[in-house]
C-alpha cells in the first residue's frame, strides 16, 4: 500500500488531552493531529481546517470521511515536519489516555470464540443455528487507558475483588452511522480496531435466587472494567481482522494465546447484527468477544452444557484471578499492546 500506515490515539501532555497521530506499526513519535493540521493550514494547504477548539477523538470520527485522507497526508508529511516543531512530541514523553473517553456505547459479543465457548463448558453454539449475543456495558465509568489501574472493586453485597477475571478482545470502532447494515458493507461503516479488555467479576455473573439467572451489569460495569487502547488502526491497515494474534498476560506469564480466526461469527457479523437492533453512531464500539484462556476455567476440562460446574470450582480455590499488584498485558497483532495495573480499591 503507498499510503504511509498511521494509528491515533489521545495523549496527555502539559496537562492537555489531543488526538495524536503515530506513523508506522510501532511510532516512535506522536503528532498532535489539530496543531499538524494547522502548520499544513499555513504553509498553503488550505484544505487542511484549523479547528476551533481542541479536537477530541469523537470529532474526529464523527467526521471521519472528512478527516480520513488528511490524516494520510498527515502521515505523509511526517518526515518533513520541522525537527523543533513542538506538536511532535517522543513516544515516551506522553501519557495515553483512552483513545475515546466516551463513547456512547460499548456493545459486548458474549461467547464468540470457539475456544472460549469449550473451555466455559457453553453449550454447542454454530452460526447456522444461532445468532449473536450482545450485551452493553455502560462506557462514562468503566473506560480507562493505558497505565490506568484496574480497581478491584468492593461491596456489601457481593466479594468481587477476589473472582476479577481478564477477557481481551478485539473492538471495532464505528466511523460513519450504521443502521440495519449487511455483513457485506458492515465494514464499510467501520473507522479501525482497538484494544479492548472486558473485566469481569465472576462471582456477579449468576444469581442463585431472584427472577433472572444472569447478572450482565454486576458483572461487568464495574468502575475501571473496560482498558481500552492506546491506539486506533484504521481498517485500511488491518487487511484481515479475522487473522490476528490476541493475548493476554498477567506478570509476565501468557494466559491467553488465541487467534481472531477463532471467532464464531466475524467482526463484520458482529457491527452487522448489532445494527439491526440500534443504530450505531461514529464512536461507539463493538467487542467482538474473547478467546480461551480466561483465569475463572483454568484448571477445568469441561463438556458442552457444563458450565454451571465452574462456580463450585472457583470458590473451592480453582481457577485464576487479578490480584492488587499484578500487571495485566492484552496485545493484538497490529494493534500494539494495552497495559494496566492491578489496584485494590482505596
Amino acid at each position: 500500500m503507498s499510503e504511509s500506515s498511521y494509528r491515533l490515539c489521545t495523549y496527555v501532555a502539559g496537562g492537555f488531552a489531543s488526538v495524536g497521530l503515530g506513523v508506522g506499526e510501532e511510532p516512535t513519535t506522536v503528532i498532535d493531529v489539530e496543531r499538524g493540521f494547522r502548520h499544513l493550514h499555513q504553509q498553503g494547504r488550505g484544505d487542511f481546517v484549523v479547528w476551533p477548539t481542541r479536537l477530541e477523538m469523537l470529532q474526529v470520527l464523527t467526521n471521519w470521511d472528512y478527516f480520513l485522507p488528511r490524516l494520510g497526508q498527515l502521515a505523509e508529511a511526517a518526515a518533513s515536519l520541522p525537527a523543533d516543531a513542538d506538536f511532535v512530541h517522543a513516544v515516551d514523553a506522553v501519557r495515553f489516555a483512552a483513545p475515546i473517553a466516551n463513547p456512547g456505547k460499548i456493545l459486548n459479543a458474549g461467547a464468540n470464540y470457539y475456544d472460549h465457548i469449550k473451555e466455559m463448558g457453553t453449550v454447542e453454539i454454530t452460526p447456522e443455528n444461532d445468532i449473536p449475543y450482545i450485551f452493553p456495558k455502560t462506557p462514562n465509568n468503566a473506560i480507562v487507558g493505558n497505565g490506568d489501574a484496574i480497581v478491584l472493586p468492593r461491596s456489601k453485597n457481593w466479594d468481587v475483588a477476589q473472582y476479577v477475571d481478564w477477557e481481551a478482545e478485539l473492538a471495532v470502532v464505528i466511523g460513519r452511522t450504521a443502521e440495519d447494515v449487511s455483513p457485506e458493507e458492515a465494514l464499510d461503516y467501520v473507522a479501525g480496531y482497538t484494544i479492548y479488555q472486558d473485566i469481569s467479576g465472576r462471582d456477579k455473573m449468576i444469581r442463585e435466587t431472584g427472577p433472572f439467572p444472569w447478572d450482565w451489569y454486576a458483572n461487568k460495569c464495574n468502575d475501571t472494567f473496560a482498558p481500552l487502547g492506546p491506539w486506533i488502526v484504521p481498517t485500511a491497515f488491518v487487511p484481515d481482522p479475522q487473522n490476528l494474534f490476541i493475548r493476554s498476560i498477567v506478570n509476565g506469564e501468557v494466559q491467553q494465546d488465541s487467534n481472531t480466526k477463532e471467532m464464531i461469527w466475524t467482526a463484520a457479523e458482529m457491527v452487522s447484527y448489532a445494527s439491526e437492533i440500534t443504530r450505531l453512531e461514529p464512536g461507539d464500539i463493538v467487542a467482538t468477544g474473547t478467546c480461551a484462556g480466561c483465569g475463572m476455567a483454568q484448571g477445568l476440562d469441561l463438556q458442552p452444557g457444563e458450565l454451571p460446574d465452574l462456580f463450585p470450582h472457583m470458590y473451592a480455590g480453582g481457577g485464576k484471578f487479578l490480584q492488587a499488584g499484578d500487571t495485566l498485558v492484552t496485545e493484538i497483532e497490529g494493534l500494539g499492546r494495552l497495559t494496566n495495573p492491578v489496584v485494590a480499591a482505596g
